[in-house]
């Protein structure tokens, strides 16, 4: 199992969408919090597309205990969109693979995601100075993204 995860890491952080659906079963499927339940050969066309100089740092992979055929990767995933934002999500997977012929079956992806979660604490600090009077609080616009354009007004 850790030497198809991480075959298949190599080929995501790659772009190699053909790669990666060939890991999988015909009817393999990922369950993603941004894009819901997808089979492979949709999901990951989706993802490349919108995706550029993808990273991936894997923190551990972590295999059943109880002699099923599943994996969890805990790892980070930092990529640039088309529009050229950098993202950065802390991601677990679940992977479930199939028993009799080892291709992965199913992807349970969660994302963490830091990168969003920093301007929106920091533009709820302004808020909360403005609701107090102080109307020189500020954020800057550090994207050109709607958090970006939230910042400026």
């Amino acid at each position: 199992m850790q030497k198809v995860i991480k075959e298949y890491l190599e080929a995501f952080e790659a772009g190699d969408v053909e790669h990666i659906i060939s890991l999988f079963e015909p009817d393999g499927w990922v369950l993603s919090p941004l894009l819901g339940r997808l089979s492979v050969r949709e999901f990951f066309p989706k993802v490349m597309a919108v995706s550029s100089n993808i990273r991936l740092t894997v923190h551990d992979i972590l295999v059943s205990s109880k002699g099923r055929s599943r994996a969890v990767v805990y790892f980070q995933f930092e990529w640039v969109l088309k529009a050229g934002n950098e993202v950065s999500f802390e991601c677990t997977n679940v992977f479930t693979f199939n028993p009799e012929t080892g291709k992965l079956a199913i992807v349970l992806s969660r994302y963490f995601a830091t990168g969003i979660l920093k301007p929106i604490q920091q533009m709820e600090t302004a808020m909360q100075k403005v609701a107090t009077g102080d109307f020189d609080a500020w954020v800057p616009a550090v994207s050109n993204d709607e958090l970006g354009s939230l910042s400026d007004h």
